[in-house]
């Protein structure tokens, strides 16, 4: 019996979700530096229309710019202004106000809600081994999450607003759905700029209205970690729309939760050893993310990209 091969759709999907997942990791430290010196309404903004500008710099470089001729772009905007805009706003914020460890770990519910909105919008059900694979995940991602970088995390008030994770898994679907026809590189960089451009609009309404002003720290180390922070968003953002075409939206949220995990091996080289409970976390995240994928359930269809004949009448 051969194993998966590489160019199998399903160790494609895992690899995508894997490597968006690392670049969403190194996200929350580098957020978490820029927030001293920056505005979290500022921030995100900037975060997001830099990533965005990013994707569609490779985009241009790319055959696919030719796909911006059938591009819906009433669609874009609501997809990414909601799915994407409002939900990094939101994260920003309720990280300013929680802190990294507890968006951490309050983004471990993601699978979770992804589950019950395909069974509210579908009414299908979720197999048995989808939902014992979405608990062990999230209780494993919890164990590790708990007391990754010291001290214990609490209640701060910012924890509501990260609930608004709902929102990146109705983008995720959305995407899939309301943007038929483009390459997942599309998809990924219109989308982004279109939430970028509604954080913008609503930085400079809130500038008008006199709230402010906004804490923005133009230095040369704020400079290089705005530069990171917008590498690690475009990768993290380019990467996830091939993870769900390939694996649906629950099975590629499931290695959100795999986050602990890379916390814990980008530690090892500054000399930070992983605790019992995090080791044990990390098993069941993986444990939970190889149950839900055997056998692998069709939660959703995967959406081939523009057919060549399509790419070459354009």
């Amino acid at each position: 019996m051969r194993g998966p091969r590489l160019s199998d759709p399903v160790v494609l999907g895992n690899a995508a979700a894997a490597g968006s997942t690392l670049a969403w990791v190194l996200a929350f430290p580098v957020t978490e530096l820029l927030l001293a010196g920056w505005d979290p309404l500022a921030l995100a903004a900037v975060r997001l229309l830099g990533a965005g500008l990013l994707l569609s710099g490779l985009l241009s470089l790319s055959w696919r710019r030719r796909e911006l001729r059938w591009v819906p772009w009433g669609r874009v905007l609501q997809v990414g202004g909601i799915g994407i805009g409002i939900s990094a706003f939101t994260l920003v914020l309720g990280q300013h106000w929680s802190g990294p460890v507890t968006a951490a770990i309050v983004a471990t519910t993601t699978p979770a809600l992804s589950v019950l909105y395909h069974w509210w919008t579908d009414g299908e059900r979720p197999r048995p081994h989808m939902l014992a694979g979405v608990v062990l995940s999230v209780a494993g991602a919890i164990l590790a999450s708990v007391r990754p970088f010291g001290g214990d995390p609490g209640l701060r008030g910012g924890e509501p607003l990260l609930l608004t994770a709902f929102l990146w898994v109705w983008y995720s679907r959305a995407s899939m759905v309301h943007l038929p026809g483009l390459s997942d590189l599309s998809r990924a960089a219109l989308a982004t700029v279109a939430g970028g451009l509604v954080l913008v609009l609503i930085v400079g309404l809130a500038t008008l209205a006199g709230i402010g002003p906004l804490r923005v720290e133009w230095s040369v180390a704020r400079l290089g970690q705005l530069a990171l922070l917008v590498v690690a968003v475009a990768a993290s953002g380019g990467l996830w729309m091939p993870a769900v075409r390939l694996l649906g939206v629950t099975l590629a949220s499931m290695h959100l939760n795999l986050a602990p995990l890379y916390v814990i091996l980008l530690s090892l080289p500054v000399g930070v050893h992983p605790t019992p409970g995090q080791i044990a976390g990390a098993l069941l995240v993986v444990a939970g993310t190889t149950l839900a994928q055997w056998p692998r359930p069709r939660e959703e269809p995967a959406e081939a990209e523009p057919a060549e004949e399509e790419r070459r009448a354009a």
